[in-house]
């Protein structure tokens, strides 16, 4: 079981063969740092498509080698998400990362019903990070895609997630639905939501899963705060995968998690046929480099038998 951040990097370099991940628009700061040193960590061989001369004149501002990174030439950005997307479709690319283009532009390529990257499921935002003091890794999902997920997009998100989570050895993983409190009231959304998931998530994952909730974040996290409150399930407690309510939930924790903890996280966008790696100019470097690895991690294991 792979218990945390620098484990990750440690599986990803594991594998004998580097899958290739493309950079659609990459004349960006994050990006080619990112890549540099995921490839000084000998993790991936990246494809940086974008405006040539701008990266040259970036990576020289950042003290950067470009030597070993393929580099073609895009000044469009558009038309470099197009081509990173075109790359991964014929199975040139395993993993494609986001760069001076905005989300939106690579998500539009990417959900191209002709020629994009669609798998018939929902594509969905997944964090993952130790906890201080933990001794494992917890995910959170969604706090970047989906913005206010019906339950069945619900049910997609959990789907996406418990596959991230048994890639990393959580054989049977906790999944907890969050809310504010843990009585279902039909003025509380996200209780009577949670509700209705939990009561389908026998049928839906059967055995490959513990699914729980509403919890409030406490409850389920926290063994003690969840025996004070005299919840007594599977999940409360031991958590390892969190399911937000919404985006704004989703996204206020995400932002704590570095604004208050100073955690280094890995991020994905999974439900693609490829994992895409949508990084912010607010991630730390390490934070760029481990949600590589993930990537990468996510990319092997698709290539295995």
């Amino acid at each position: 079981m792979i218990r945390s951040l620098p484990q990750v990097l440690k599986a990803a370099r594991a594998h004998q063969r580097r899958p290739v991940m493309v950079c659609a628009a990459a004349a960006d700061a994050a990006v080619l740092e990112g890549v540099r040193a995921a490839t000084d960590a000998g993790i991936v061989d990246p494809i940086l498509i974008g405006d040539s001369a701008r990266m040259a004149q970036l990576a020289d501002s950042l003290d950067i080698s470009l030597h070993g990174l393929q580099v073609v030439h895009e000044s469009d950005p558009v038309a470099a998400c197009r081509r990173a997307v075109a790359l991964c479709r014929s199975g040139s690319a395993g993993a494609l990362m986001k760069g001076a283009v905005p989300t939106s532009v690579v998500l539009k390529a990417v959900l191209d019903s002709e020629v994009g990257l669609t798998t018939g499921r929902v594509l969905s935002h997944v964090t993952v990070f130790r906890p201080r003091g933990a001794n494992s890794l917890l995910l959170l999902a969604d706090a970047g895609v989906n913005i206010a997920p019906d339950v069945e997009c619900k049910m997609q998100i959990m789907r996406n997630s418990i596959t991230l989570a048994q890639l990393l050895g959580m054989g049977k993983p906790r999944v907890a639905l969050l809310a504010a409190v843990e009585t279902v009231s039909g003025k509380m959304p996200a209780t009577t939501d949670a509700a209705t998931v939990v009561s389908s998530a026998r049928e839906a994952f059967g055995d490959s899963a513990w699914v729980g909730g509403p919890y409030a974040l406490d409850v389920a996290v926290s063994p003690a705060a969840a025996t004070h409150k005299g919840v007594d399930d599977e999940v409360a407690g031991r958590a390892d995968i969190l399911i937000a309510p919404d985006i704004e939930a989703g996204n206020v924790l995400y932002k704590s998690l570095t604004c208050f903890a100073g955690l280094d996280l890995a991020s994905l966008v999974l439900g693609a046929a490829i994992p895409l790696v949508i990084a912010s100019r607010a991630d730390s470097s390490r934070t760029k480099l481990y949600s590589i690895a993930l990537a990468m991690l996510v990319a092997a294991g698709r290539d295995s038998p």
